[in-house]
């Protein structure tokens, strides 16, 4: 198992620094396929922990990845509260607002963010959150 970040790096101050100006010349894509591949071939690589499970809704209409490690995120919770909810769920909102709707109605979690910044997406990894990209979105 290889990886490129740790906890430790990314929180020790001396590290944290030049860690996070490297994670600057990277930025989410529109594309679901790219956001994918910059974490798996640039970001993460090599590190077998990472999950990535990409999903449809129930009509296909809308393509999903869910991002997290395994081992520091409960399997039983994301199959029961964010992948069967999403595969199941027919999405009756106008696109600008998908990603409102989702985090709203959508997806049973305490703490919801959306963000665009790699390093806040990387770190909130390392402390076991998952992470859902759309296809279409850059948040």
């Amino acid at each position: 198992m290889h990886r490129l970040f740790s906890k430790k790096d990314i929180n020790d101050n001396e590290n944290s620094k030049t860690i996070k100006d490297k994670l600057n010349k990277y930025s989410l894509s529109r594309s679901l396929q790219k956001n994918i591949n910059m974490l798996k071939k640039e970001i993460l690589t090599h590190d077998d922990t990472v999950i990535y499970r990409k999903l449809k809704n129930n009509d296909e209409s809308i393509e999903f990845c869910l991002v997290f490690i395994d081992g520091m995120t409960n399997r039983e919770v994301i199959n029961q509260n964010i992948i069967w909810t999403l595969m199941n769920k027919e999405f009756d909102c106008k696109d600008r607002h998908l990603i409102s709707y989702i985090r709203e109605q959508v997806v049973v979690a305490d703490d919801i963010q959306e963000t665009d910044d790699i390093s806040k997406i990387l770190d909130s990894m390392l402390y076991g959150d998952s992470i859902l990209f759309v296809d279409g979105y850059n948040k």
